[in-house]
């Protein structure tokens, strides 16, 4: 152990020392916890003369300096004087500081040490994705498989907060993958539960296995590309099988409300009818909480719909019994027989009516039931989640379809880059391709690839992804004269692991330049032209298309205006706001443009060599390249410094460059983009610079009318783990939805997860007091934030509204981790409780796992669930 340190602060505690030795150690644990080196090396020293006096003869005492004193180079284990003090390295690693710990390693202390909690500086500089602090402790003997009382070891650490850096690092030292946690999970598994694809694939490439428990885990949560990821690694769907208490990944998915996980399940093979030891299926689980798109989806994969569970219960009678009256609706349009009973001989509408849902039960009155004349309350379609997805689809299809807009995969953007090509105008591309090398069949495939995508299904049905390009034009007459955005697009797109190999002509991108067409125009072409630009944002703002944001601008170039500076990138940064946070990716930032511009780099030569790209996908044909007259010329200048400059794949990558590389795109490090009110886009655009003055008007107009369109089918708001979302972002949100209420737009959200962010307590209940006029919210994740009593209280006064206004339907609150939660808020969390349940639709899950209540606190919240009435309520404690 080390010098008494608990509950993750460092104190020490002089036990067996005299005063004067506790004093130093006191000071020298300050010191190292403020990064004071020099005094960090004069107590040391002080330290190691008053433990080894001067010989007479300085020279006779082996392996000390001139001045009697241990080198502070000495090998790990020696020096001894100072195994005492691992706290001083223990809080040096907490606060980063790899100068003061490679000093206090070299003196001698333990690498090894830890706290109470088994905590190590290992463990802490992996928590804190200090790469070079973890060389530095792997290099001194730190024990890479040690783990602490939870059983956690540094890479699970790491990989549970999406430290790629981190991860990337531990994995040199080759540690133990399989290591399971006090929770039964690998590191494989904990970065799937947090959704960090980027560290979860790593160590997939390493040899890790794709467990069960991690695809639990993954559609658990909602992680739709950690679920997506395992599958493609040989993940099975069924995730297992069910065992015991164990349920399958998608009736986990069911029961948590994940209809895109579902979708994703039922199509790679997942059981619809399996259950598990109590009876349990999908269709019960999802009707329970009142999932209705979940429910749908099951039943239309062919799910039983009566199937009882050991308490006689179909899905009719839990969904009756929690007051989910479209749930209700549609298990009888699919044939759900209302006159079942269960081991009580109670009938659905029996228990409805037990628990006071007198809309269910009017809905369940045998003279309605299984007659032409039933009254049902869904509108048609209002439960199929598919025929949504294709509603959201629809407006891209058909610009895509009419040719107004092309698409262009990977592979042909990884030729011009081989090629040491520019892009050329959308009307030059088949030409162009042809004298790259490709067949007249290819370039045809190739060119008709976006009206072949808009007349089939949504993309997560047809297999393919669609990534939209938003840049700053570098020069008037090209937009990338230099192909310093198409070196990071495509460098980009090949570390991720959907764009790998055979998998890379999947991959569509829309770029303007290559897509829309050019000028000069012919007349159908003009017609093409607006009517893309008409509808522009739909691509930015499409929950089926990924956003690439190239921010940087090299300072060389003939337009060196800042990306942020720009009014239409400026308005597809908006409109991408209204995506979810997953798909958009930042590229380049502005902070990286003098490290990156490799354009303008002295160093010339120093360029990665590019693997041979896989042109097979597009049956390129190796003829020599027959490059256009009019590009010659221009072309060997503007690119003579890309002539060694070349892509490599993740699987090729040396693993600093690879680590970099990922590290740039992972959600950690990415740039929040919440969606906004008109309001606040108009401040914004007034100070942005436009080439032609009349578009100020024109995107103004645009994003209004985008806004009204749009937030009524916003359901799902999600910032899950984004570190950087702040109380800036969260009053952004704040704006537009008292927007949507002060113009009397009904927004339909179903779920805020704002869980894992660095938002204050305060910001959030702001944010909740313009959701009590969301009646649909059904789901609020606010785990692992700094909220509390403030946050509570707006929680409180929502649930206290009419039901018209109120959270009527909230079924879901957690404040799992949150510290802040605490027993200030008990006596708040009891009445919230209690007034949960007066509501029509009582049910309600409280996660309060790893909150600040006191054990007392708990209990008092625990008798909650043995009044009379309260049946509908489930608390969630433990870890």
């Amino acid at each position: 152990m080390g010098c008494g340190a608990s509950g993750g602060f460092f104190k020490f505690s002089p036990a067996h020392q005299d005063p004067d030795e506790g004093q130093s150690s006191d000071k020298l644990v300050s010191a190292a916890a403020n990064g004071d080196l020099e005094t960090v090396r004069r107590l040391i020293n002080e330290r190691l003369a008053a433990a080894a006096p001067l010989e007479s003869n300085p020279g006779n005492a082996k392996g000390k300096d001139d001045g009697g004193r241990l080198p502070l180079s000495s090998p790990p284990g020696e020096g001894g004087e100072l195994r005492d003090c691992g706290d001083a390295l223990l809080v040096a690693a907490r606060r980063g500081h790899v100068d003061v710990a490679a000093l206090l390693l070299d003196a001698g202390v333990d690498p090894n040490e830890s706290d109470t909690k088994g905590w190590t500086a290992l463990m802490w500089a992996s928590r804190n994705d200090n790469e070079d602090l973890i060389s530095v402790l792997l290099e001194r003997g730190a024990r890479v498989n040690a783990y602490n009382t939870d059983q956690s070891t540094a890479l699970s650490i790491a990989a549970l907060r999406g430290q790629i850096d981190a991860v990337a690092a531990l994995l040199v030292a080759d540690p133990d993958l399989e290591m399971r946690d006090k929770q039964g999970r690998t590191p494989v598994a904990c970065a799937a539960q947090a959704g960090y694809t980027f560290p979860l694939d790593l160590l997939l490439l390493k040899g890790a296995a794709p467990d069960d428990t991690a695809l639990l885990l993954a559609s658990e949560n909602g992680h739709i590309d950690a679920v997506e990821l395992l599958l493609l690694k040989g993940a099975s769907a069924e995730g297992g099988g069910v065992t015991g208490r164990k349920k399958s990944p998608l009736m986990r998915a069911c029961a948590h409300g994940r209809p895109e996980v579902v979708h994703l399940l039922l199509m790679n093979g997942a059981s619809v009818d399996e259950s598990d030891f109590e009876g349990w299926t999908p269709v019960m689980l999802a009707a329970e909480g009142g999932h209705l798109y979940c429910v749908d989806l099951v039943l239309q994969a062919g799910a039983e719909v009566d199937k009882k569970n050991q308490s006689g219960r179909t899905a009719l009678m839990l969904a009756a019994e929690n007051g989910h009256l479209r749930t209700v609706d549609r298990l009888l349009q699919a044939g759900s027989d209302a006159r079942g009973v269960n081991a009580k001989g109670e009938t659905a509408r029996d228990l409805a009516n037990k628990k006071g849902h007198d809309e269910c039960e009017l809905l369940l009155r045998p003279e309605w039931c299984g007659t032409d004349e039933r009254k049902g309350v869904l509108e048609p379609g209002e439960s199929d989640w598919v025929l949504l997805q294709r509603t959201f689809w629809q407006p891209v299809a058909e610009i895509l379809s009419s040719g107004a807009v092309a698409l262009w995969p990977l592979p042909v953007l990884q030729l011009f880059l081989e090629k040491r090509r520019r892009l050329v105008r959308r009307q030059a591309m088949a030409d162009t391709l042809r004298n790259l090398g490709m067949s007249d069949t290819d370039v045809r495939e190739a060119c008709g690839t976006g009206v072949r995508v808009g007349s089939g299904d949504f993309p997560a049905r047809s297999g393919v992804r669609i990534v939209c390009l938003s840049y700053a034009w570098l020069s008037k007459s090209h937009p990338d004269p230099e192909c310093f955005h198409l070196r990071r697009l495509v460098e980009a797109l090949t570390q991720m692991w959907w764009a790998r190999e055979t998998h890379a002509s999947s991959v569509l991108v829309f770029w303007d330049y290559i897509s829309l067409f050019q000028k000069d125009r012919t007349e159908e072409e003009e017609n093409l032209f607006k009517a893309a630009l008409s509808k522009l944002e739909l691509l930015y703002s499409s929950p089926h298309t990924l956003v690439c944001r190239s921010t940087g601008v090299p300072k060389t170039a003939p337009n060196p205006l800042p990306y942020d500076s720009r009014g239409w990138p400026t308005f597809e940064t908006f409109v991408s706001g209204f995506n979810p946070a997953r798909l958009v990716l930042q590229l380049t930032g502005a902070e990286e443009e003098e490290e990156e511009n490799h354009l303008n780099s002295s160093r010339g030569g120093t360029l990665h060599k590019r693997h041979s790209t896989d042109h097979s996908l597009l049956g390129v044909q190796r003829r020599a390249s027959k490059d256009s007259s009019d590009h010659d010329v221009r072309d060997a200048k503007a690119l003579h410094q890309m002539h060694n400059r070349r892509t490599k794949t993740p699987l090729d990558e040396t693993p600093k460059r690879y680590r970099k590389a990922r590290a740039r795109l992972s959600p950690n490090k990415q740039v929040v983009i919440t969606p906004a009110s008109p309001q606040e886009f108009d401040k914004v655009i007034e100070t942005r610079v436009f080439t032609n003055g009349a578009d100020r008007t024109v995107v103004q107009e645009m994003y209004r009318r985008f806004v009204n369109e749009t937030v009524t089918k916003l359901q799902v708001v999600s910032f899950a783990s984004r570190l950087r979302f702040s109380d800036a972002h969260a009053t952004s949100l704040r704006g537009l939805f008292a927007f949507t209420r002060s113009a009397s737009l009904r927004c339909e959200l179903r779920s805020l997860d704002l869980s894992n962010t660095a938002v204050s307590d305060r910001a959030i209940a702001n944010l909740i007091n313009e959701l009590h006029w969301m009646p649909r919210l059904k789901m609020l994740h606010l785990g692992g934030t700094a909220v509390g009593r403030g946050t509570v209280e707006a929680v409180f006064l929502g649930l206290s509204l009419e039901p018209q206004s109120g959270f009527a339907e909230l079924g879901l609150l957690s404040f799992s981790g949150c510290l802040l939660v605490d027993d200030s808020c008990r006596d708040l969390l009891y009445e919230l409780a209690v007034r949960s349940q007066e509501r029509k639709k009582e049910r309600l899950v409280l996660d309060l796992r790893g909150s600040g209540l006191s054990d007392g606190a708990r209990i008092l919240l625990r008798t909650l669930e043995w009044i009379p009435g309260m049946g509908a309520l489930t608390l969630v404690f433990g870890r």
